[in-house]
């Protein structure tokens, strides 16, 4: 029995992996065009991935899920920020605008400058005062939603290629995100005291622009780990050579 579900396992991944890839555009890392074709390659693959692909244990990328995340109190946010049950929805629709890519024999490295018209948060928060400030007391739970819109940031995914047998995969060693333009952002609030909620959300909307300067680091992290977990499940889901052969 044991060897029956392995063996149909076996069959269904390798199914999958025939059908993600029978979809995606192929770009060769020798095309001398080769950015270019991957801005409308990964275009691509993100409406084709933006449900997961189970068999193939990929996540789906609209929206994605983050369990929990927790940002440390600042001197401009003087809350420690607990968020948990996240959905990030709208990053099938982003635009690839810029793509560039170095090939090693051993490492990788690929650069994307992306853009959103729009892009929702939702979930879960739990905020408490956890440094000395002035005013009221605003720590409080309950539920939280942010948009953005005209979001603009920067992706740098860096990797090795390892081998599983003879096989070649890729895995993603280091994802850093920079945030670099922001046309409006909203961060709301729903909670018992909803008086405590409403202010909240004017502390951390009202001065959106110099809360971002100084506690961007914790948001840009945050997409960062979630960017890392997707792109590190798609390469180890299909061989290197089968998603970006030479």
């Amino acid at each position: 029995m044991y060897r029956f579900v392995l063996l149909f396992v076996l069959v269904a991944s390798v199914h999958g992996q025939a059908d993600i890839l029978g979809q995606l555009q192929i770009c060769k890392r020798s095309d001398p065009e080769l950015n270019d074709c991957l801005k409308s390659s990964i275009k691509g693959a993100l409406k084709i991935l933006a449900s997961g692909v189970p068999s193939l244990k990929i996540p789906s990328i609209d929206p994605i899920e983050v369990e929990r995340w927790t940002i440390h109190a600042t001197d401009a946010l003087p809350y420690a920020q607990n968020y948990a049950n996240l959905t990030l929805a709208g990053y099938s629709d982003i635009e690839i605008e810029d793509v560039y890519t170095n090939f090693g024999d051993e490492y990788f490295s690929i650069h994307l400058m992306c853009s959103a018209p729009k892009l929702l948060a939702q979930g879960d928060y739990e905020y408490y005062l956890d440094k000395q400030a002035k005013g009221e007391d605003l720590s409080s739970k309950g539920k939280t939603e942010w948009k953005y819109d005209d979001h603009k940031f920067f992706v740098k995914l860096d990797g090795d290629l390892i081998k599983r047998g003879d096989v070649e995969y890729a895995e993603i060693t280091r994802t850093d995100l920079s945030m670099v333009r922001l046309h409006s952002f909203e961060m709301t609030f729903k909670t018992e005291n909803q008086q405590i909620g409403d202010k909240l959300g004017e502390l951390v909307t009202g001065d959106s622009r110099k809360l971002a300067s100084i506690n961007v680091g914790g948001y840009e992290n945050l997409y960062a780990s979630a960017f890392h977990r997707i792109a590190n499940a798609v390469f180890a889901a299909i061989p290197f050579d089968k998603l970006l052969p030479k």
